[in-house]
């Protein structure tokens, strides 16, 4: 259900359809690039700056979070996490938004294992390795940053994928 703001005014749903939504979402940017040029030098930069990220933010969550309804959406929900990413690298949410992007490739990776078992002849370890592979190193890179407070859960996150990663490989290789 749709919260109202603090002003009042309940948020504007995403449009259904994905081209629709990326429009809408370059309307917005475009609106804030042009209050950034004006805010550029003063007090409200950072502010903006602010808003262009939570609409980046936006936009990834919004394609991930519909993935499943195209054909090409984890290629899709993976591109606008990767663009958040490298859009906003000196933001104090940038583990943050490391973080999500592992957890994609994770979620991915279960996925995976749970349409074609490891013990199946449509398991494709190289598919499934190169998933597992850029989710613990997404993982690696926040848990060995020291004095940030993503660093402990990316070191959990990292602990229980990996212990997923291991149940796999007993599932491929013990006998029945």
């Amino acid at each position: 259900p749709d919260r109202p703001l603090r002003s009042g005014v309940p948020p504007v749903p995403a449009p259904s359809d994905p081209n629709a939504a990326i429009a809408d979402y370059d309307r917005r940017l475009a609106l804030l690039d042009a209050l950034g040029d004006e805010a550029n030098g003063t007090f409200l930069e950072p502010v903006v700056m602010e808003e262009v990220e939570r609409c980046d933010v936006a936009r990834a969550r919004d394609f991930v979070a519909r993935r499943k309804l195209d054909p090409d959406g984890n290629v899709r929900g993976l591109a606008e996490l990767q663009r958040v990413v490298a859009r906003h690298r000196e933001s104090k949410n940038a583990n943050r938004h490391l973080l999500d992007l592992a957890d994609l490739y994770a979620a991915m990776a279960e996925e995976y294992v749970e349409s074609r078992p490891p013990e199946s002849l449509v398991f494709d370890p190289p598919a499934f390795q190169e998933m597992v592979d850029s989710a613990s190193q997404l993982y690696e890179a926040v848990a060995n940053q020291d004095g940030t407070p993503e660093k402990l859960e990316a070191a959990r996150r990292l602990e229980a994928f990996l212990a997923f990663t291991l149940r796999v490989d007993r599932d491929r290789f013990s006998p029945q």
